[in-house]
């Protein structure tokens, strides 16, 4: 594996460990933002495992189908990413004025900071 595949492997397992704090904590609190964070690193984290592919697919030789290599693999799931962002980002507005709207009781922050 070459040091850009364990780069990206490297961010799945951090962004893996990120998810499951974030998401337990936000959901004992009840905080909207540790939530809307966990959203964020869950999307981080489909972003690295695309990303993880993406470069072992992109690092393969030029071929007779690819006379000029593979690396617009790793320009796809770039802007797979960035939509992915624009999605949570909608997600996370939507979850905050549906609070603003319907009110919600202020969640205990101690385990959320």
């Amino acid at each position: 594996m070459d040091r850009k595949s364990r780069a990206a492997l490297l961010s799945v397992i951090s962004n893996s460990g990120l998810v499951a704090l974030k998401l337990g904590v936000g959901l004992v609190t009840g905080s909207v933002g540790v939530l809307s964070e966990a959203i964020h690193s869950g999307i981080d984290l489909l972003a690295a495992a695309m990303a993880f592919f993406a470069v072992r697919a992109a690092s393969k030789p030029a071929d007779e189908d690819h006379p000029f290599g593979h690396g617009k693999y790793e320009n796809l799931s770039g802007m797979v990413e960035a939509a992915l962002i624009f999605v949570a980002a909608l997600m996370i507005a939507f979850e905050a004025l549906d609070h603003i709207r319907h009110g919600s009781p202020t969640p205990e922050v101690g385990w959320g900071l």
